[in-house]
């Protein structure tokens, strides 16, 4: 075998027809291969045409630039030299995306950002190869940054523009949001998050989400709380007040977003308001009533609240109006009201040195019952609502109790007898004293001069005798006393006779069986020597004769009243 036109570098083994060696130089060869066999017999066979490529150059410019989680594509590598079909490999590929073998095209799905150096190699059908390095950067997804949270915010109030961004991704982007509190919206252009919300409450899983180019989403959630409407709660009313003494109201509210502001107008001169804490305070430096005072809550959001407060009065300091004190009377109950005026109800009473028996209540009643008799001085306070206090001194007349004495009890006496004149007495008191008496018997009288009960009775009977006395204290007191009277219907003797055996004792108990006044002293005449009579007891006694026969005698008796009774006694002697 022998050739010729080989390209450079090939050879034909002469016994078998190998052609073989590695080429030199690249273009495109006409080659004649010629065979002589054993007799010199000649054959040749006509041109064969040899190209002689060069070895692989790969001609793709550049990879494209993906972004982490979207699909990723780049198209078949090209080449300008080598002999196809060609086999591709690639190292440094970031993961998730693989190499085709046959096109070196790239696709898949990136997991990773970075920055990735990637060596892409073309191996022809000869076996030559190459290599090519490519720079392709992976760019991470969408990420929402801001905002991080979403503020707070007062229902019915224009909500302030927050504007959702993110960073990596690829532009241009669409937003959306769910879970917005109603009456708020999402710009899907530009991110902006407005509207004015018209309802209150929380909202937790209001999410943002962005949606890049290439259809990468990031989702964020919030929570957002929109408060209901500010309102001033407290204090319902601001209260009376007194000149000059500290002064102290917070006002209170709900609702609204924090941090809110306090504002007042018309307070009285000396009070101020703390617009953060609420807080009224100072001391009020003019009297009067002040109407019209106005606070006024402004919250973060702009929103407002007002409340307008009832007229209060701010008063001149109070001052204790009571100049005298009502005398008082050992063992009588006791009790006045002191009184002030000005400053601001409720007031509390206070003293010193009252006298034993008496107390003074927080209302200034001052009351008891006083167990000795003295003047004392005592020094009362008034403090009121606001703590102002003013004091005075009063003195306090307790007098000896008022008392009707003597006598212990009215003497009895009879009908038609002058009663025995009886004077009334009577101690303690003040000053002069005035007296009186009812229930006296018909014919009886009370000297109101001499305190003397006198007269002549015209009936008999029990009698309720009141006797009252009154003294010139400031208030008078008066006591009374109650007496028992008996009058009686003139003394009746009882028996009118008796009998004895002669020779025999006598004995009889003459009685006024109740009537006249006790105290009776008793008589007789006319009767025999031996018959006698207890001038004390009214007994009658005596041995009677050892004759019989009937004899009569006069028996008187007079009571305590000097009235006198007599009756004629049979005294009848037997057997």
């Amino acid at each position: 075998w022998s050739a010729t036109g080989l390209p450079s570098g090939l050879t034909i083994n002469s016994a078998t027809g190998d052609i073989t060696g590695t080429p030199t130089a690249t273009g495109s060869y006409s080659v004649i291969v010629s065979l002589v066999d054993a007799l010199g017999v000649t054959a040749t066979h006509a041109p064969y045409s040899v190209l002689i490529n060069a070895v692989p150059l790969i001609t793709t410019a550049s990879r494209p630039n993906g972004e982490q989680g979207a699909a990723y594509s780049a198209p078949a590598m090209t080449v300008s030299s080598g002999t196809a079909p060609f086999v591709w490999s690639a190292s440094g590929l970031p993961a998730g995306v693989t190499i085709s073998a046959a096109t070196g095209a790239l696709s898949g799905t990136p997991i990773a950002a970075g920055s990735y150096s990637i060596a892409v190699s073309a191996v022809d059908v000869a076996g030559a190869s190459n290599q090519k390095t490519f720079s392709v950067t992976i760019i991470a997804p969408p990420t929402i940054s801001s905002p991080t949270t979403l503020p707070a915010w007062t229902v019915n109030i224009a909500y302030p523009t927050q504007t959702a961004t993110s960073v990596g991704g690829t532009a241009p982007f669409v937003w959306s949001a769910t879970g917005l509190p109603t009456g708020l919206t999402i710009n899907a252009a530009t991110g902006d998050i407005t509207g004015t919300p018209t309802a209150a409450g929380t909202f937790s899983a209001a999410t943002v989400k962005v949606t890049d180019a290439l259809g990468v989403i990031d989702t964020r959630t919030y929570s957002i709380v929109i408060n209901s409407a500010p309102a001033i709660t407290g204090p319902a009313a601001l209260p009376d007040w007194t000149q000059g003494r500290p002064y102290s109201r917070t006002l209170t509210s709900s609702g609204g977003t924090p941090i809110a502001s306090f504002a007042i107008t018309g307070l009285p001169a000396g009070l101020a308001l703390d617009s953060n804490t609420g807080v009224i305070s100072g001391a009020p430096t003019a009297i009067g009533t002040f109407s019209g005072v106005t606070a006024t809550l402004t919250d973060a959001a702009g929103a407002v609240a007002t409340r307008v407060f009832a007229a209060f009065a701010i008063n001149a300091a109070p001052s204790i109006t009571t100049s005298t004190l009502p005398d008082a009377e050992v063992n009588s109950a006791y009790s006045t009201s002191l009184a002030g005026s000005g400053g601001t109800p409720a007031y509390t009473w206070t003293s010193t040195a009252l006298p034993s028996g008496l107390t003074l209540s927080n209302a200034g009643v001052l009351s008891g019952t006083p167990t000795a008799s003295a003047t004392t001085t005592i020094t009362f306070t008034l403090t009121d609502n606001a703590g102002s206090a003013t004091t005075t001194t009063l003195q306090l007349r307790v007098h000896p109790q008022l008392s009707i004495n003597s006598p212990a009890s009215l003497p009895a006496s009879t009908v038609n007898r002058p009663y025995t004149p009886t004077v009334i007495a009577a101690s303690g008191g003040f000053g002069g004293h005035v007296w009186s008496a009812t229930g006296l018997p018909a014919g009886m009288t009370f000297n109101t001069a001499t305190q003397t009960i006198a007269g002549t009775p015209t009936a008999s009977g029990s009698f309720t005798v009141v006797v009252n006395v009154t003294d010139s204290a400031s208030p008078t007191f008066t006591t009374s006393r109650i007496y028992a009277l008996t009058i009686n219907p003139t003394p009746v003797i009882a028996p009118a006779s008796a009998s004895s055996k002669k020779n025999k004792p006598l004995t009889v108990a003459m009685t006024t069986g109740g009537t006249g006044t006790p105290g009776y002293t008793w008589s007789m005449s006319g009767a025999p020597a031996w018959v006698t009579l207890n001038a004390s007891t009214g007994a009658m006694g005596g041995n009677a004769p050892n004759s019989t026969g009937i004899t009569s005698f006069t028996v008187t008796v007079t009571d305590a009243a000097g009235a006198t009774s007599s009756i004629t006694f049979t005294l009848t002697i037997t057997n």
